[in-house]
């Protein structure tokens, strides 16, 4: 305590420096140019000391944590104790290209697997990037641009009682054992939780004689506590009202983080950060796949608390913690519909499940029709709807599909039919949806798909305008001039048949086969019914137009919600 390294302490220090002859001086004296000379010579010397601060700061911060002390006499505000994991920046060990490098800020919500998470972090970094945690403080207090931030939630009951169990089985409460609810009998975990509970009943107790956590929505607190308040109200209550917060600035806080994960998916919410790290994309044989989930090795910080769940709480017990959590809870299912959206956004780009969900069918389909998209827009929970994507060859369906996730509900899912006739296609009419498009533009497009792509066989100096490139529209006319006889079954061209493509798609028989929506395999099928193709377009729930592609996809969005358009969405001019 009396010894050399405090604050004090450090005025008086009498300290050897051998100056070997040398008289004072500064490098800070030298001019530019000369200061560019000495980089050019220590440019590995200069990352080296870069990341020898980080490990200092982050020594310097464990002793702080450990005794109180800090070394470097930094503002009392920023000496306050944090979690060992919190001192210093984890760094990436995942090979990927160079690139800008990302400084990640954890929001490090109390008791919400944040000590593990950041431990396993390295682990689902690109080599480069940082990852960091924000010392328990509220989203507010962190600095940092909140796109390349993230935060895992937990669910609210299971929350509470893990601080509960960490009050009870830590010396970091500052209450003697036996003051502590539960702490007289430590075998059965839930012993105390009870009383815990009733002591915190109360909204608007701010001192709290337990020295531990105050269990009011404290997730909710983490993300919607203001600036104008002190960096404690996040883990305790500082003021009446504070264990109230505003759900919805917590959820738009929420809305503005760059990956929001679950511990109940913990895996899952590590790859999401992975997943942002690689700018989009998952490494081919990394952590990520539901391979990789059975043999990952991952840190589990106990805290030296016994096993326990949540699950063994009575009735009454649980009733007493829904109480104290219900902005957390809305918040929280809120979370996962936000969660359970940037999950379909890695299936839908990578083809990925990052929740190991039932696999979609493994014979090999056009890429776009391969699996479900599946919605990632937050919504209202309800009946969720399998949409079926009615897929005419060169209608934009491609980038169709794609785009889908964003005009989905969560809960919501849409598949490709894998460009068969309606008539081939199982599921309910009103569930359908499909795009048409103006019809010689459909046309010209079918010519140039098989003109500057490989999907045809036939060498490129006997397909129409292939020995012309450099001009589109070279070959067209012979193109058409080689469909012009409508009862062409068999073409030469390995082409698509253009003669009213779209009305065959709608208007094709069971009878046929599903190739006859695509090409023309019988006199007769070149010139369909209108009538037949025009009732079935009536029983289809959402018939959209490529030359109003973004309208046509917000009919989708409208639909799927129910009738209605989420404000602040992709659906307004």
């Amino acid at each position: 305590r009396d010894g050399p390294c405090s604050c004090k302490a450090f005025r008086t220090n009498k300290l050897e420096h051998n100056a070997h002859g040398v008289p004072g001086h500064s490098v800070e004296s030298l001019n530019a140019s000369t200061r560019a000379l000495v980089d050019k010579l220590v440019q590995v010397d200069r990352r080296l000391y870069e990341y020898a601060r980080r490990v200092f700061y982050g020594e310097v911060n464990r002793v702080l944590n450990a005794t109180g002390v800090d070394l470097l006499c930094r503002a009392s505000a920023s000496a306050r104790r944090l979690a060992p994991e919190d001192a210093h920046p984890k760094l990436g060990t995942v090979p990927g290209a160079r690139g800008t490098r990302t400084a990640f800020h954890y929001i490090h919500i109390s008791k919400t697997a944040g000590s593990s998470f950041l431990r396993d972090s390295p682990k689902y970094l690109r080599v480069g990037d940082t990852i960091k945690g924000n010392q328990e403080v509220p989203l507010s207090h962190t600095p940092g641009r909140r796109r390349d931030m993230v935060i895992l939630l937990r669910e609210p009951a299971a929350h509470v009682y893990s601080q509960f169990l960490h009050c009870k089985y830590h010396k970091c409460t500052r209450t003697p054992p036996d003051q502590f609810p539960g702490c007289v009998n430590l075998t059965e975990p839930s012993a105390g939780f009870r009383e815990f509970l009733k002591h915190f009943e109360k909204s608007g107790l701010v001192k709290s004689t337990l020295h531990c956590y105050n269990p009011w929505n404290m997730q909710a607190r983490f993300l919607a506590t203001g600036k104008g308040k002190t960096t404690e109200t996040s883990r305790l209550v500082t003021a009446r009202g504070d264990a109230v917060p505003s759900l919805t600035v917590a959820s738009a806080n929420l809305d503005s983080l760059g990956v929001v994960g679950l511990v109940e998916h913990y895996e899952a919410s590590a790859c999401l950060l992975l997943y942002r790290s690689m700018g989009g994309s998952l490494p081919r044989d990394g952590p990520c796949s539901c391979k990789a989930f059975r043999t990952n090795k991952l840190e589990h910080n106990a805290h030296g608390v016994p096993g326990h769940s949540v699950e063994s709480l009575n009735a009454s017990t649980r009733a007493l913690v829904d109480k104290l959590v219900q902005v957390d809870r809305r918040l929280y299912e809120y979370a996962r519909r936000v969660f359970y959206g940037e999950v379909n956004r890695v299936l839908n780009a990578t083809g990925v499940d990052l929740l190991c969900r039932a696999s979609a069918s493994a014979r090999r389909l056009a890429p776009e029709d391969a699996h479900p998209k599946l919605g990632t827009v937050p919504g209202a929970r309800g009946t969720r709807t399998a949409f079926h994507y009615i897929h005419i060859s060169k209608t934009a369906g491609s980038s169709f599909l794609r785009d889908s996730p964003k005009y989905l509900r969560v809960g919501d899912t849409i598949k490709g039919n894998q460009e068969v006739p309606l008539s081939h296609t199982p599921g309910r009419r009103r569930d359908m949806v499909i795009l048409l498009r103006e019809p010689a533009a459909h046309v010209y497009s079918q010519f140039l798909h098989c003109k500057y792509h490989k999907c045809t066989r036939t060498p490129p100096d006997q397909f129409p305008g292939c020995v012309n490139l450099t001009e589109p529209s070279a070959g067209f006319r012979e193109f058409l001039k080689h469909f012009e006889k409508s009862g062409l079954v068999k073409s030469t061209l390995h082409c698509y048949n253009p003669w009213n493509m779209q009305a065959r798609f709608l208007a094709t028989g069971k009878g046929k086969t599903t190739e006859t929506s695509r090409l023309v395999t019988a006199r007769g099928d070149a010139v369909p019914s209108l009538t037949v193709a025009s009732a079935n377009l009536d029983s289809l729930g959402v018939v959209g137009l490529v030359e109003h592609y973004e309208a046509s996809a917000c009919l989708l969005l409208y639909r799927s919600m129910g009738g209605s358009l989420p404000r602040d969405g992709p659906c307004s001019c």
